[in-house]
């Protein structure tokens, strides 16, 4: 659902509806690939770049088990996507449920509260990190700049658009 959010507008029929979600398997689909490299580089690429005694084991196991939730999450998604789009009655419920108003307003202002809670808590590690730990203060300071560009770049893209 979170990824189905990111594409706007609401479709004006369940055809346009079944070419939303095709669309939303090819970047499922793209994702799954990107889990699978991760995957590919914790075995191989870690290994490799870092040297001995650089927590190698550590790395490795984490970028191989990142890899591996985000193949297997979205080779699900493709799965129950795929299932959606051979069921015409579930395709109509879906269609239905995804274009209410009401799920809409609470998508809306789930993806907003989230964003906004992210930006302070970043803000939040920014300030106490700059305490004990520098490269903290430094990734929260670019997280923080980050998401207030992306956030202005969205917006004259969306003004413009809409």
């Amino acid at each position: 659902m979170l990824f189905r959010s990111l594409f706007t507008g609401v479709p004006a029929d369940l055809n346009a509806y079944r070419a939303r979600l095709q669309a939303a398997m090819r970047l499922y689909a793209a994702l799954a690939t990107l889990g699978a490299f991760t995957l590919l580089f914790g075995a191989l690429g870690v290994p490799a770049l870092l040297p001995e005694g650089g927590n190698v084991e550590y790395f490795s196991g984490f970028y191989c088990g990142m890899g591996t939730g985000l193949a297997l999450g979205f080779l699900v998604l493709i799965l129950r996507t795929r299932r959606l789009l051979r069921n015409e009655a579930a395709l109509r419920r879906d269609f239905t449920k995804y274009t209410d108003e009401r799920n809409r307003a609470i998508r809306h202002r789930a993806l907003l509260a989230a964003g906004v809670t992210l930006f302070f808590l970043l803000y939040i590690a920014m300030l106490v990190g700059s305490l004990f730990a520098p490269a903290l203060f430094g990734f929260s300071l670019a997280g923080v700049l980050a998401f207030t560009l992306l956030f202005g770049v969205f917006q004259l893209y969306y003004s413009r658009k809409l």
